[in-house]
């Protein structure tokens, strides 16, 4: 048996758990900082790069599941492309809670390391980029498929600005509509934070891909 394969699977398995268990709580019993209950969750790029990264996760296990039993010889090259993706945007929301929201938001690092946000903002990050880092290496991904991997990021970007031009008054959005506060400053900030978000995640796509190639 292929150990590898086996901590690979094993390790997929534990953060598509995790996610789930981590998105529940938040459904049921979403409070404080960053955080709703109900489908309200899901404006937060937080949540959906997580469940992008669970379910990455979860079809990942389920084909190094049918690579240990023989029913399947390589697991198919849209899979890696979409683990790349998941495994980016939580890269993403990791960095960005370190290192913009833990500045600007009331309460710092401490308030966005509560409840289901701990598991959304540091572990399941930390556990979907080890395990694509150690195990998910392949020579089949170019950097074509680091630009394809952005567009979850560019369809929530579009969602966000969409959302703030909608709830936009005397020039100024309401934090209610302006929960990461990307546009506090005025609507002009949007056109530095967009393209620069877009730049980091590329630049995470494509340093997961080359370190996942050397360690593989």
């Amino acid at each position: 048996m292929d150990l590898k394969l086996l901590i690979s699977l094993i390790l997929n398995a534990g953060i598509s758990i995790a996610v789930a268990a981590a998105s529940l709580t938040m459904l049921l019993h979403g409070k404080g900082t960053l955080a709703s209950t109900g489908l309200r969750m899901l404006r937060y790029f937080t949540v959906d790069s997580n469940l992008l990264a669970g379910i990455a996760s979860l079809l990942f296990a389920v084909y190094e599941i049918l690579l240990l039993t023989g029913r399947m010889e390589v697991i198919p090259l849209w899979l890696y492309a979409l683990k790349l993706s998941g495994t980016a945007c939580v890269a993403l929301t990791m960095l960005t809670v370190l290192f913009f929201l833990s500045q600007t938001i009331e309460g710092g690092l401490p308030a966005l390391l509560k409840g289901a946000n701990l598991w959304y903002h540091l572990l399941i990050p930390l556990a979907a980029i080890i395990v694509f880092l150690g195990f998910e290496g392949t020579d089949m991904m170019t950097v074509r498929h680091c630009a394809i991997a952005v567009i979850p990021v560019v369809l929530y970007e579009i969602c966000y600005l969409v959302n703030a031009l909608r709830h936009m008054e005397n020039g100024r959005v309401s934090p209610e509509y302006d929960w990461y506060g990307f546009v506090k400053g005025g609507m002009q900030y949007a056109f530095f934070v967009i393209p620069f978000m877009l730049a980091v995640t590329f630049g995470i796509c494509v340093l997961l891909r080359a370190v996942s190639l050397l360690l593989a």
